[in-house]
């Protein structure tokens, strides 16, 4: 998303309160909190650090966790155990050529495992248990 129309989506439901939860990478930074305030500073809104999740090390490395066994094997065309290590580069080499990365993602949501999820990513684990299951419990 750009950030043009990120912002103003943030700025809307800051504005209407409604409940959201941002996601981004912990990028170049030295820990969670610093990048949660980068993220506060960059955005110039009212967005309260709480609702920041702060993936550890890539977003991509979450998206490889959900896959079920038999997407991993059909879009990886290997099991993967453990995402904990994967870059956007290491993604971005199991995209088939020609296929638009956001398709390719989108695919990969299309069989999710979240408790095989859970094994395979430790910020995954995190934000699943902090953000998802006191939705699910309530």
């Amino acid at each position: 998303m750009k950030p043009i129309y990120r912002e103003e989506l943030i700025k809307n439901y800051v504005e209407n309160n409604v409940d959201y939860i941002y996601i981004q990478d912990i990028d170049d930074c030295e820990c969670v909190t610093a990048s949660k305030n980068k993220t506060v500073e960059m955005l110039n809104l009212r967005i309260s650090p709480n609702n920041i999740a702060v993936v550890i090390k890539v977003i991509e490395s979450w998206y490889l966790a959900l896959m079920n066994q038999k997407s991993s094997k059909k879009y990886l065309r290997q099991n993967v155990d453990s995402t904990e290590n994967y870059s956007k580069a290491k993604f971005e080499h199991f995209i088939p050529e020609g296929c638009p990365r956001i398709v390719f993602m989108l695919k990969l949501l299309e069989e999710i495992d979240f408790e095989s999820a859970k094994r395979k990513n430790q910020s995954f684990e995190y934000f699943f248990e902090k953000w998802i299951n006191p939705i699910i419990d309530s």
